[in-house]
Order: C-alpha cells, then structure tokens, then sequence
C-alpha cells in the first residue's frame, strides 16, 4: 500500500475514543454512503460476583454511548468477550440485550463455533471470541474462519472476516444516530452491603436539632423528646415517583 493509499484511508476513519478502563476502544469508518462504528472489545473474565457485572456493564455503557452519539449505518462488535455465546452464561445473556437493542447477530456461524482460546496448563478449550454485526451488515459476510498459524504465540486464536457490500457514491447519506438510552440509578441494585455501610459513615456524622428528631416506625411517627441525641440516621429518596421512608439505624444517647 503505498502512502497516498495510507493517506486516503485515514481520512475515512475516526477515532471515537476508548472507555475508562481501556476495554473497549471504538472508531468511526466512512465508506462512500456507509458508515461504519467498530468495536473492539475485552470484557473481563467471569466471575460469579457484583465487580464482574458492574465492569461488564461498564462496557456496555461505553458502547452505548458510542451508538447513542456518532452516526452510523452499521455496527460490528468484535474481540475477547471472555462468554461463549450460550444462555446459560451470564456475560451473554447481559450482552443479548445489547444485541436485541441494536439489531445485532453473532458470526460465530461462518467460523463453524471452532474453538477460539486453550489453556494448554488445564487442556481446556473453548469459544470465547467473537464478531457481532448489525443485521445489513451480516448479509455482507462472505467468509469467517479461525486462523491456525505456528507463529501465533497467543492463547488465543486470531478470527478473519470478509465482508462484501456495494457503495453508493452520489451523495446520498444513510447515516443514522440512535437516541442515548436513558439510564437511573438504582440503590437497590447496587452492592446492598457497601451502600448500608456507606450510608452509615456519612449519615452518622449528621447533627439534628431536637425539632426534627422524628423516626418513622411502621405508620405511625414518635417523636423524641429527650435533649440528648447523639444522631438519627433515617434516609428518604425518591424511586420513580415514589417517596421511600428507609429507617437504617439510630442511636440516642441517654
């Protein structure tokens, strides 16, 4: 290729930018009237625990916001998922959503599902690495396969796709942007234990005057008349248009 090629290319492609982790790395690629977002992306290992869903879920978020915030007219999703692409995996069953949102399929079926990576340490073999496309863009794939090569020292096995589509050049966009899903924060789906303790710490160094020392016990309201209180922790918040009252803990001084 030579450098006016280099030059040309680069001209069609953006870099989108990479979340905070650096798992997810997205660029934007400009072929006549199409428009191309790709992901590349390594999620983390599985784990049966809260920090593996909040870093899955962090990635996901990223190539949300990617889809949410650039124009495109198709989506390919590529790298180590760390998930085979089976239900009863956690780390896919999270990513279906994804894929249901913006019309994605998997390729796995021009590689044949082929084992991907080996831990020659525990012989153990599995397919854990994948390419997922926007539906158009899966008509284009003409060919997929697994590359076997003795000068691949990875534990993983590189994936080689072909795609063929026409181009319109007359000008015409197709381009589209996805509006940004609306995300709430949601206490009760947080790490329950680390919140209570968080709550705790802060709510604890909270000072009330005697007028406002009220706990809502059950439906009724008691009212403290005792001058010596040492702290009232009690936590409203608003939930989808709903008033909580959460009675976490207090303790009064005598």
């Amino acid at each position: 290729m030579t450098g006016n090629q280099y030059k040309s290319l680069s001209n069609q492609i953006k870099v989108i930018g990479s979340d905070i982790e650096g798992r997810c790395v997205a660029l934007q690629l400009h072929c006549g009237n199409r428009c191309l977002i790709i992901v590349n992306v390594y999620f983390p290992c599985y784990s049966n625990s809260i920090q593996y869903k909040a870093q899955l879920n962090q990635c996901f978020g990223f190539i949300e916001h990617v889809l949410g915030s650039n124009v495109h007219t198709d989506i390919l999703i590529l790298g180590d998922t760390n998930f085979q692409c089976s239900l009863d995996n956690s780390g896919y069953s999270s990513f279906i959503k994804l894929m249901e949102t913006y019309n994605l399929l998997s390729c796995d079926n021009f590689t044949g599902g082929i084992n991907t990576y080996r831990n020659v340490a525990l012989n153990q073999s599995s397919c854990i690495d994948h390419m997922f496309v926007s539906v158009p863009l899966h008509n284009s794939v003409t060919e997929g396969k697994v590359i076997e090569s003795v000068f691949n020292h990875s534990d993983h096995k590189p994936l080689s796709f072909s795609l063929r589509f026409l181009l319109d050049r007359s000008g015409r966009n197709l381009a589209v942007k996805n509006s940004p899903r609306q995300h709430y924060l949601r206490w009760d789906k947080a790490n329950l234990s680390d919140y209570y303790g968080v709550s705790r710490d802060l709510l604890s160094e909270s000072r009330l005057a005697q007028s406002f020392a009220q706990c809502a016990v059950g439906l009724t309201t008691t009212t403290i008349d005792k001058p010596s209180i040492a702290c009232i922790m009690i936590l409203y918040m608003l939930c989808r248009g709903q008033r909580l009252h959460l009675f976490l803990e207090y303790n009064i001084i005598l």
